[in-house]
């Protein structure tokens, strides 16, 4: 009867529902792992496009003070290297310079400690506006050539203006500073349009005065770089205004991730801060992203779908081997096992092939020894219990020769008592000699019947010793096919070693060959719980052949001792037989001898003379009778004993072949 399985769970389903969700895991990892990298490339990208642009924007700022200070310059060199003829052609001169640049609109102008002041605009100071003490006249004291000071703010236009300065001429104390007014409004509007990288803005600050000078937002011009003014990107720009080395940084801001990068321009101490949204920086890594998202759903599904296909055909084999070992497992060695290729799937099928063939041989040969001897064990059953009736008989009729030979020991020692009186008594002599007559006659008929009976009794202790050698043997075959049974499990449990050993190594293999190995090591585990069961099984056949063994060699045990003891019984038997032999012969003797006495008894005296000779041998023979008829009886009683226990080896053979033939009875073939 099939044992009762568990429902199966597909290995198709299995892989497939481990190896999706590791793909999908490598998938999204790969993807976050690009998305950072290239998230931080695009931020690096954008930081180097950030502090390029602000260069490059710095650059502009430096080409607009550079150019505004050549010009100056130009000024400061002729009013060095001209000699004026008097004042008014010096303010005529410097009356030319309010058109050398739109941002110099009042043009140069001269001062120095004494007040004194010329300047080409017409604007005069107050009687206490002290030169000396204006901070772009000590400014001018330092420069050599025209530099720019501290930017300040224009009470009439509210704009910034920086002062540009040098000195001219110191002679006896009295320093000479030329000076102008460069108007920043120009510059600033310029620094507002900036777009930085599209997005971006940037503005203008003063290192010194750390004042914001440019920004596009208007409220912030003026707005000081105290780095606690509320503002991330100004009090980052502050954090940065007093360093020497200039590297971009991110700030958190409201919410928002902004890119500030910082360059100092050239000839000023004022600084370019750049500034843009990361946000806008990384919108096309969003739109990649999703598109990412996208193109790995696809995968996924066109992956699931090959590795399903691919998984199905590699463990369709397999399914197949399942099913033909759970036939087997049942007992049905009917199974037609498919070989193709040459995997190891088909070396397990063509060695499974050559074990479901090599079972088919052997459970056929041990069926038919099971029938031979459930055969030989029903005709050895019934020689037993025709011995053990025979047996009894026999003992039966042994008692009653033992007491018709006591009775003739009785007779013959009245004979010998009486011979001396038998001159007497003629009469009772002769009525004496025909009972004893009788009584031969009827000891004749009797020990004939016993010759009879110990011929039957030899004959059939022949047919029980040649029936036991006969069940002998058959148990000794027996024995031999269930040691051929353990040999075969032996192979196939080398067999299940073998595969789970090949199994073990290709989930080696499958290990180094890392994720693209995975499906293949699951395929070698199931392999391996195949080979597994498939031990298992064996082990449970030699557990039963071990089981058949056991008995069968208990069964050759009690066989031989069964020979033992009726070959035993056989030469008592025989040893019998020809005592009663002997015995029949002196009763035929004996017949014949009272026969004569009759046909003599005229002769008495002769007659009693011999009489008495031959009562007295008579005696002789009866007590030796007596003691072989006795010897027979207790033959006759072991042989009975013997019989039996021949019946209860016989009923031990009778259970193992039915024992065996019930365990074959599993098996089809």
């Amino acid at each position: 009867m099939p044992r009762s399985r568990k429902k199966l769970t597909g290995i198709t389903k299995k892989l497939v529902r481990t190896i999706i969700p590791l793909i999908t895991i490598a998938i999204i990892s790969m993807m976050s792992v690009n998305y950072a990298t290239t998230k931080d490339a695009l931020i690096e990208s954008a930081g180097l496009a950030l502090q390029k642009e602000t260069s490059s924007n710095v650059n502009t700022i430096e080409t607009f003070t550079e150019s505004t200070l050549a010009s100056l310059n130009r000024v400061y060199d002729t009013l060095n290297s001209v000699s004026f003829s008097s004042d008014k052609d010096k303010l005529a001169y410097l009356a030319t310079t309010c058109d050398i640049r739109p941002e110099i609109p009042l043009g140069v102008y001269i001062a120095d400690n004494t007040n004194y002041w010329m300047d080409p605009s017409g604007w005069q100071p107050d009687a206490d506006y002290q030169v000396s003490e204006q901070s772009w006249y000590e400014e001018g004291l330092t420069h050599e050539s025209f530099a720019f000071g501290e930017p300040y703010t224009d009470d009439s236009t509210d704009g910034y203006i920086v002062s540009a300065t040098a000195l001219l001429s110191s002679v006896n104390n009295v320093n000479t500073i030329v000076a102008a007014d460069v108007e920043l409004n120009t510059l600033s509007k310029d620094i507002a349009d900036i777009t930085v990288m599209d997005s971006g803005y940037c503005f203008l600050a003063d290192t010194n005065t750390r004042k914001v000078l440019a920004h596009k937002d208007t409220s912030l011009i003026g707005a000081s770089l105290s780095g606690n003014s509320g503002n991330a990107v100004l009090d980052a720009a502050a954090a940065m205004a007093g360093s020497t080395e200039y590297v971009m940084q991110t700030v958190e801001a409201e919410g928002e991730t902004y890119m500030i990068a910082v360059q100092p321009v050239g000839n000023t101490d004022w600084i370019l801060v750049s500034c843009i949204d990361e946000a806008s920086v990384l919108a096309g890594l969003s739109k990649l992203l999703l598109f990412y998202i996208a193109l790995s759903i696809v995968v996924i599904l066109l992956a699931a779908i090959i590795i399903s296909r691919l998984i199905y055909v590699t463990i369709s084999p397999v399914k197949k081997l399942t099913a033909t070992l759970s036939e087997i497992t049942d007992g049905d060695f009917t199974a037609q096992i498919d070989i193709k290729g040459n995997d190891e799937i088909s070396v397990m099928s063509r060695a499974l092939a050559e074990f479901v063939e090599i079972m088919r041989e052997v459970i056929g040969d041990i069926r038919a020894v099971s029938d031979q001897l459930n055969e030989k064990s029903d005709v050895s059953n019934s020689v037993s219990k025709s011995l053990t009736e025979t047996a009894s008989s026999q003992a039966d009729s042994m008692g009653e020769m033992q007491v018709t030979i006591e009775q003739l020991a009785n007779a013959v020692s009245e004979i010998a008592q009486n011979a001396n009186s038998l001159a007497q008594a003629v009469n009772a002599t002769t009525s004496y000699g025909n009972m004893a007559g009788e009584k031969i006659n009827t000891t004749v008929s009797i020990a004939k019947d016993g010759h009879k009976d110990m011929d039957e009794l030899k004959a059939a202790m022949d047919n029980i010793v040649s029936s036991i050698k006969e069940v002998r043997n058959a148990v000794t075959q027996v024995g031999e096919s269930t040691e051929s049974i353990h040999s075969i499990v032996n192979f196939i449990i080398s067999i299940a070693e073998q595969t789970n050993l090949l199994s073990l190594n290709a989930s080696i293999e499958a290990a180094r060959a890392g994720d693209a190995g995975r499906g293949f090591a699951v395929v070698a585990g199931e392999i391996g719980t195949l080979a597994a069961n498939s031990s298992k099984s064996a082990a449970e056949i030699s557990g039963i052949i071990e089981k058949i063994t056991l008995q069968v060699n208990d069964m050759i045990s009690k066989t031989q001792d069964s020979v033992t003891y009726i070959e035993d019984n056989s030469s008592k038997i025989n040893k019998a037989y020809i005592t009663f032999g002997t015995i029949y012969d002196d009763i035929s003797d004996t017949s014949s001898f009272l026969n004569e006495m009759l046909e003599k008894i005229q002769n008495v005296d002769q007659v009693a003379c011999n009489m008495a000779a031959l009562s007295e041998e008579q005696s002789a023979s009866t007590e030796e009778i007596l003691a072989s008829t006795e010897i027979l009886a207790s033959a006759s009683l072991q042989l009975s004993e013997e019989s039996e226990n021949v019946s209860g080896c016989a009923d031990v053979v009778s259970d193992s072949a039915f024992t065996l033939a019930e365990h074959m009875r599993k098996f089809k073939i």
